[in-house]
């Protein structure tokens, strides 16, 4: 495990209705947004790689509402490799995650569980345990994206079927797989397979419906784009508890 030190949702007819659209949200099953925190720098990393990778497999398979997301830290870069996945706001949104869930500091691998359960992130059998606590848990709150893109920029819309307030909708853009051979750093001569690769990042104060409009990524062409889809999810600003999510494709 890594450490690093960085600052950072009149008529009887009509109200039985509404009470059974209700109680069907009410009663909708669990999900899990499930966050890795890695670097292709850390020689420690590879290994929840796997997890995600594997995290990721099971969810398809199973057709389970489990999103795996995994967000490449930029302080590693200054070891003798720069992760070509890693950004700034990625080390911005861990460092949010620090203050909120009262972690020892920044550090990868490290994963997060719908915003409440933090861990390391090789750690396989408490990320399943976390997923299907998680998954047990009624959601109340559905949320429903679309996506539209041009050759510039790629626009979410996103509808709330409930208020979420001081929450925001956080929306990823997200590459399916990627592989690089790491020439040098820790992990020097291994080439590493990476899932649901966070590529891009935008968020807005959440609402009952509205837009989240997001650049392609530099050096993002054509081929990387038919690969790429995006998850979007409900978020408390000060907890940063997780209260529902989505997927669609572009």
């Amino acid at each position: 495990m890594r450490f690093a030190h960085l600052a950072l949702l009149s008529s009887a007819f009509p109200l039985f209705g509404c009470e059974a659209q209700a109680h069907a949200a009410k009663s909708e099953p669990g999900f899990a947004v499930v966050e890795l925190f890695t670097s292709e720098g850390c020689s420690s990393c590879p290994r929840a790689d796997d997890v995600l990778n594997d995290l990721s497999a099971e969810a398809s398979r199973d057709g389970r509402p489990v999103y795996t997301l995994a967000f490449h830290v930029d302080y590693w870069d200054e070891s003798g490799w720069r992760d070509p996945y890693s950004a700034p706001w990625a080390t911005q949104y861990q460092r949010a995650y620090v203050g909120a869930l009262q972690a020892q500091g920044l550090y990868t691998p490290q994963m997060v569980v719908n915003g409440r359960d933090e861990f390391i992130g090789s750690h396989a059998a408490h990320a399943r345990a976390s997923i299907s606590r998680e998954r047990s848990k009624p959601r109340s709150q559905q949320l429903q994206l679309t996506g539209r893109r041009d050759s510039e920029r790629v626009v979410v819309h996103y509808d709330l079927s409930a208020a979420a307030s001081d929450s925001v909708v956080r929306v990823a853009l997200v590459e399916q797989e990627a592989t690089t051979d790491v020439l040098a750093g820790e992990n020097a001569g291994r080439r590493l397979r990476h899932v649901h690769v966070v590529r891009a990042f935008g968020s807005t104060p959440a609402a009952k419906s509205g837009d989240v409009s997001i650049a392609w990524p530099a050096g993002f062409g054509p081929d990387r784009r038919a690969n790429a889809f995006v998850i979007g999810y409900v978020q408390q600003r000060a907890t940063m508890e997780i209260t529902s999510a989505a997927r669609a494709n572009l």
